[in-house]
């Protein structure tokens, strides 16, 4: 089908021209790209060695958004960048950054000028002149973006798709994929071109154009989506012709990110290159018509899952029904809540058709398949522990285990690490707490939120809880009977929720209530006080009396109140902080103060495991708890400390003096932990360390950059001290 194409400057023959010049010129976006073939090796004969590689290598640096970018202050960042600093931990070197155009990069690459230039496509004419990493950097798409607001258009639905008016930077190579795309797909478009990428956003923002032809690996606003992706393209390393040695030693440090951080360049693209939907909530005209002929949408609802999702005066409550009234008002529909006693039967309700969808199930694919169901995107993430009573310790070997009937948990984790004979199976979690509360069973497995609400409460203050390796994704549930159009709508209310909203709704449910506590329950803690509280009234006139009950039952209740909140930001096991209301913290400081210089310090204990493995698991836990009261004891007391989980704790230090004073602090913490300063128990421990601003500004780039650090301090030997790679 033909393609009628509407140019504001230029003719076709100079378009070709010029385009064939961009693919010898222009790096990543712009040229014909394809694997290249394997390298041989040039003339060398024998493996690298480090001593051949330049300490200082030279690399080639042009201004490309979420490639190569660099501040006023000189702070430099990237995915180019990122990934460039992640291969100088394996190859031992660091960089001198040459600074000029992509053309100018190219021509100082083949005089010798600069060793390295990254975010490079394979041509057959470079290959003559160049040598390729073996290994990709990444991989790029040529995508169609329009208005978030704009439901004319959705991803691959290329029947509405005719006639659109795209952008397109003058002279873009990539106008040739979109040719083919078009062609492939049975629509035709007209084109307006555009001298830079700036101005083409302004004409789809002023609705001048439908659409742009850009890039996945593009930095752009929550006011455009992607409604095509077409012709994947790799981007490699490059180094001058013949320069073999330099070569080898990208790609032996490529192989180890390969091997060793599987998944880092999706967490790069995912870190410079991620949109953020949480603003943005737009129907297609089959989802409007679906919501108005489906206002009410009935929800299977079960258990006592406190505080996750649980039934109180008849009312559903919880993380999930918090979640799905911010989703009423996001999408416009009620949702009403069909009751069941468990898991199995609000999985029945759905399957049966007496609801539309199931409030929350296990976010795995093997599942929704053998029940006939569609999964929506994740919404929570859970995180499980063990429950036992105190003096009981989770390797004993004859265990008996309470378990869930109809939770996919029990089958991916209890029956896999226990017989089925010493399973007994019940209805709900509260049951199976409570029975090892009682002692009919020993152990049961929650998630770390439920755990938390049940070890508040007195009656079940001889329990405790122990982290396990295992959490999975929360999602919403359909019967594959289900309109798709309610999947799509869900997924798309879940996206624009965003993440901080989701948090504020775990850590409503989850902190604790004034209103959580009854004069009986404060009467069942202390009945011997109430007791002496009785006697006193046969002493003292019945007014003195009833103002002493009333003051010590505040006092109590205020006690009571200050405790419970302090289990609802505390670990279990250590007393510091949980990972939830760290991060929190952590957040709020970084957002209030956003000029201030703060350390972020990741520590965990070396060989953990050989510790739980060799002297048992009640050691293990003898180990985290002296490692915690050593850090209460050698950080200020305006430090952040927190059990991150497992063996992992952080620490933040706020408004430090300097970054040698915080380094000074550490070491002589490092040593005083490894000599046993707490209950003389020593306790070896590798660390991470990162700063603000310089290496992030929020909770999550800091938390990455330190754990790097510490992922560092741990792959070379163990027992060290390691400040973030990025830091020059």
């Amino acid at each position: 089908m033909r393609c009628e194409r509407l140019r504001n400057a230029g003719c076709a023959g100079t378009v070709s021209v010029l385009a064939l010049l961009l693919l010898l010129l222009v790096p990543d976006m712009t040229a014909f790209g394809h694997t290249p073939p394997m390298q041989q090796g040039g003339d060398s004969t024998t493996p690298y060695r480090r001593s051949d590689i330049p300490q200082v290598i030279r690399v080639g640096w042009y201004d490309y958004g979420g490639f190569y970018m660099k501040d006023s202050t000189g702070y430099r960042s990237g995915y180019a960048y990122d990934y460039l600093q992640e291969m100088a931990r394996y190859g031992g070197w660091r960089y001198e950054y040459v600074e000029a155009s992509v053309a100018d990069c190219m021509q100082m690459l083949q005089d010798g000028r600069i060793d390295l230039l990254g975010s490079v496509m394979y041509t057959p004419a470079r290959e003559a002149v160049m040598e390729y990493s073996a290994i990709n950097m990444g991989r790029n798409f040529s995508v169609l973006t329009v208005r978030t607001d704009d439901s004319r258009y959705w991803l691959n639905d290329w029947a509405h798709f005719e006639g659109i008016h795209i952008g397109i930077l003058k002279n873009d190579a990539r106008l040739r994929w979109l040719d083919d795309y078009a062609r492939g797909h049975g629509f035709s478009f007209t084109t307006s071109e555009y001298e830079t990428p700036a101005l083409a956003e302004l004409a789809l923002k002023e609705k001048h154009v439908d659409a742009i032809l850009t890039t996945n690996m593009r930095v752009a606003s929550g006011s455009e989506r992607i409604i095509a992706q077409f012709t994947p393209v790799d981007f490699f390393l490059v180094a001058k012709k013949g320069n073999r040695r330099i070569m080898d030693a990208v790609d032996a440090a490529m192989e180890q990110i390969e091997f060793s951080r599987k998944g880092f360049q999706a967490e790069l693209a995912q870190k410079y290159f991620s949109v953020d939907l949480s603003a943005s909530l737009t129907f297609t005209e089959e989802e409007k018509a679906f919501i108005k002929s489906h206002p009410v949408i009935r929800v299977s609802c079960s258990g006592s899952r406190k505080p996750v999702s649980y039934t109180e005066n008849g009312q559903f409550r919880g993380v999930v029904a918090d979640i799905l009234a911010e989703l009423e008002k996001r999408i416009g529909v009620t949702f009403e809540c069909v009751g069941a006693s468990s898991q199995e039967g609000a999985t029945g309700l759905v399957q049966s058709g007496e609801a539309d969808m199931l409030a929350h199930v296990y976010d795995a694919y093997g599942w929704a398949e053998l029940n006939k169901m569609l999964l929506s995107r994740p919404y929570i993430r859970l995180d499980y522990v063990a429950m036992l009573r105190k003096g009981d310790t989770p390797d004993r070997p004859d265990l008996r285990v309470a378990a869930v009937r109809g939770y996919r948990f029990s089958q991916d984790f209890v029956l896999k690490h226990y017989d089925a004979s010493r399973i007994a199976w019940y209805d709900s979690e509260e049951e199976c707490i409570a029975a090892v509360n009682e002692g009919a069973r020993d152990v049961c497995f929650v998630s770390s939120y439920v755990a938390a609400e049940y070890l508040q409460r007195y009656a079940y203050r001889n329990l405790y809880s122990s982290m396990i390796n295992y959490s999975h994704g929360v999602s919403f549930g359909l019967s594959t009977n289900e309109s798709t159009s309610l999947l799509s709508i869900l997924d798309k209310g879940i996206a624009s929720m965003g993440q901080a909203t989701i948090n504020k709704i775990v850590v409503d449910n989850t902190m604790f209530k004034s209103g959580d506590f009854s004069f009986e329950d404060v009467l069942s803690r202390y009945p011997m006080q109430f007791i002496a509280i009785s006697g006193t009234f046969s002493v003292v006139t019945i007014s003195l009396g009833a103002l002493l009950v009333i003051s010590r039952y505040r006092r109590k209740k205020n006690m009571e109140l200050y405790l419970a909140r302090l289990a609802a930001e505390r670990d279990a096991l250590t007393g510091l902080y949980n990972r939830l209301y760290f991060e929190l913290s952590v957040s709020d400081w970084l957002a209030a103060r956003k000029t201030a210089r703060n350390a972020f310090v990741m520590l965990d204990v070396d060989d953990f495991k050989n510790i739980n493995d060799m002297q048992g698991h009640s050691q293990g836990d003898k180990t985290l708890v002296a490692l915690a009261e050593g850090l209460r004891t050698l950080f200020p007391e305006e430090a952040l400390l927190c059990r991150m989980g497992g063996d992992e704790f952080a620490v933040f230090l706020p408004d430090i003096a300097s970054s040698n004073s915080v380094t000074t602090m550490l070491l002589t913490a490092q040593e005083a932990l490894r000599q046993g300063v707490s209950e003389g128990i020593p306790v070896a421990c590798s660390i991470g360390l990162a700063f603000s601003p310089e290496q992030g500004s929020d909770f999550v780039t800091l938390y990455e950059a330190a754990d790097a650090a510490l992922y560092s301090a741990k792959r070379n030997g163990k027992g060290r001290l390691c400040v973030d790679a990025m830091q020059n």
